[in-house]
């Protein structure tokens, strides 16, 4: 039986294709996506301020531009594979202390 990984978190899951992670890192870096979501972010903050009448819509307001940006810092951290740190033996610590 093939060792197999059934468990795969959706973050996994999009990272085991190499071609299609490249694809997503280059679609990110582009001048395009930067202008893309700098845009829609000032459309959602200038929609939200709108409908801003008390504290509490206030208080929502803020809470949906966090999830916002969350979803924006969400998109970048897909792109990124963790690396496993690597243990090294130091050969001047005295492991006798």
């Amino acid at each position: 039986m093939a060792n197999t990984l059934s468990n795969l978190t959706p973050r996994q899951q999009f990272q085991r294709d190499g071609k299609q992670l490249s694809a997503h890192r280059d679609f990110l870096a582009s001048a395009e996506f930067e202008r893309g979501i700098n845009a829609a972010l000032l459309e959602l903050q200038s929609e939200l301020a709108l409908g801003c009448k008390d504290q509490y819509s206030a208080m929502a307001m803020g809470l949906r531009l966090l999830g916002a940006k969350e979803l924006v810092q969400k998109l970048w951290d897909l792109g990124i594979v963790p690396s496993h740190p690597v243990r090294t033996e130091s050969v001047n610590l005295d492991h006798r202390v």
